[in-house]
């Protein structure tokens, strides 16, 4: 049998006050800010809501429309929500335990005008730094190349030249003669070909860099061809005689003249043909720097022609 009685009529009463009591709780919670009900007979429980929930109520939908309720509006956005920038600073995201669990990141607190000064006065200090290294360089190198060029001119001193000599066929051409000399003394640092070439001789008075540098043999041999002061390779020219004109209507009238001082009786030479072209003769007034024909006969010597335009053989 179903039981039945006093007892049981007391049961039904208390749950029926504690479904009550709950379903108050429940209202209380989802509705109230956590202070006590306005009808003052629920007692008041700690809020669940965040802040933003209890400000902004869920809706009643028992007095909405259809179209309310099934299309609601869309949700602000949070930038225009009142007192947002207010609620935002003094409300926590985290709460107590959920900080100290997930610490905040350490914030540069350094303002941007203090962060451009030091950055720009480490920009100064590098380059300060920089001009000072780049400075010290340059001279640097400039005392080492100029302690260079002292030593370098120190044991260009220190070369020495053997006595100069004449070719056994001293000119080569009009009042220019071949000499040359054998490198004494080289300085164990110098190149041989190095110290010929950079080391003077004093001829006639003046310091002449070798014109030509040659290895001979194991010894470095300076050349030189001097075109000064030299007058015994000056030749000149004497008897001096008329052909005539060199045949009729050519407008050429030809002369001819023995090259003297130069060649001996007997004598030949390499470079009679350059002596030749290169000796200037004067006649009627006009100076021929060199002849239209060189000719040479043993025992006899060296001869130029000259081939004149002259309006009397036409």
């Amino acid at each position: 049998m179903p039981a039945s009685g006093p007892f049981l009529n007391s049961i039904r009463v208390d749950n029926s006050e504690r479904i009550d009591s709950w379903r108050k709780v429940v209202q209380n919670t989802h509705f109230a800010t956590g202070s006590s009900s306005s009808s003052g007979s629920v007692q008041s429980y700690p809020s669940l809501l965040t802040p933003y929930q209890t400000a902004h109520p869920l809706p009643d939908y028992s007095t909405m429309s259809p179209n309310e309720r099934f299309y609601p509006r869309p949700p602000p956005s949070y930038h225009t929500l009142p007192g947002y920038e207010r609620q935002s600073e003094n409300v926590p995201l985290l709460s107590n335990a959920d900080s100290e669990r997930y610490p905040k990141p350490a914030q540069n607190t350094t303002s941007t005008p203090v962060f451009v000064a030091k950055y720009s006065l480490s920009i100064i200090l590098i380059l300060i730094v920089v001009l000072a290294l780049e400075t010290y360089y340059i001279y640097a190198t400039k005392d080492r190349q100029k302690h260079d060029g002292e030593e370098h001119e120190r044991q260009r001193g220190m070369i020495q030249w053997g006595s100069l000599q004449k070719d056994k066929e001293p000119c080569i051409s009009y009042g220019t003669a071949r000499y040359q000399a054998y490198l004494e003394y080289i300085p164990s640092s110098w190149d041989a070909y190095t110290a010929c070439k950079e080391t003077p001789m004093n001829i006639h008075g003046r310091e002449v860099l070798p014109t030509e540098c040659r290895h001979i043999g194991s010894e470095m041999v300076g050349i030189w061809i001097i075109d000064f002061d030299e007058p015994s390779c000056k030749p000149w020219w004497r008897d001096t005689k008329d052909h005539g004109c060199t045949s009729r209507q050519s407008g050429i009238h030809r002369y001819e003249a023995h090259l003297e001082g130069y060649l001996e009786p007997n004598e030949y030479k390499v470079y009679w043909a350059e002596m030749c072209n290169t000796t200037p003769q004067a006649m009627f007034g006009h100076t021929y720097k060199s002849p239209t024909e060189c000719a040479y006969w043993p025992k006899i010597g060296v001869y130029g022609f000259w081939d004149v335009p002259d309006e009397h053989c036409r």
